[in-house]
């Protein structure tokens, strides 16, 4: 199996950011299992991974062309950028709004390796960078998230739990509320071109005027590796808010 694919597993730390426009099609973060203990790895290693994204929903569409990198400083420690220089919102009902998306910074640590009887324990830290450049793509101010991730591998099968505390900046007249979310995953390869995986995700209310949110996804995804150093892939899902999401893109590994 490809290393790194679960980076693209539909985990919460971009869903978390994504409150204040819950109305419209949510971007997950493009790495989104980032954190999680199989993808920290020798000590020196990038992956670079482009992708172009589009998720529909009854309220409209959302396009985004996004990028990561990603750096092992050492066996223990990785850190993340994640970039969107493209992303189209086009509700049904408003006028659309293009432009320049968030920035996410991500520094994860792996606490402890997966043994006999425990989970391995992966420790997180990300701040969500303001270079949105329209007011609707963004909060305009910075968010700050601590991260704690459980996972076990047992053959083809991962399983991981994703937890994130959120703490919103402040921008105009709404307040947001500090976040709790959660996400716990289980991911099969197939084979080697092949996997599926599942999600049930949920999230604190993150206003006064707003409710807690709860949902599950399936989906699958296409690997079609060139090399040790060069994959694309190709993915859909479907979640439980009839959320459907098409993704292509390609990593490279060195």
């Amino acid at each position: 199996m490809k290393p790194n694919r679960s980076d693209r597993r539909a985990l919460l730390l971009g869903a978390v950011c994504v409150g204040v426009m819950a109305a419209e099609p949510s971007y997950a973060s493009l790495a989104r299992n980032a954190a999680g203990a199989k993808n920290i790895g020798n000590a020196g290693n990038f992956t670079v991974d482009t992708a172009g994204q589009l998720e529909c929903d009854a309220d409209g569409n959302a396009w985004a062309f996004e990028t990561s990198v990603q750096y092992q400083a050492s066996k223990r420690l990785q850190l993340l950028v994640e970039a969107v220089p493209f992303e189209s919102q086009q509700p049904h009902s408003e006028a659309s709004t293009s432009g320049f998306g968030d920035t996410d910074l991500t520094l994860s640590w792996l606490a402890a390796k997966q043994g006999t009887r425990f989970a391995s324990l992966v420790l997180g830290a990300s701040i969500k960078v303001p270079t949105a450049t329209q007011e609707e793509l963004g909060t305009g101010k910075a968010d700050y998230s601590a991260l704690f991730v459980l996972g076990r591998e047992a053959g083809e099968l991962e399983l991981n739990l994703e937890t994130a505390f959120t703490t919103f900046g402040q921008s105009g007249t709404v307040k947001l509320k500090n976040q709790f979310s959660y996400t716990l995953s289980a991911e099969y390869g197939v084979n080697d071109y092949l996997s599926v995986y599942g999600e049930l995700f949920g999230q604190s209310a993150p206003t006064a005027f707003e409710s807690h949110t709860e949902a599950a996804r399936a989906g699958l995804e296409v690997d079609i590796p060139v090399s040790e150093s060069i994959a694309p892939y190709l993915s859909f899902e479907l979640d439980t808010e009839s959320v459907g999401g098409v993704r292509t893109g390609i990593e490279w590994t060195w």
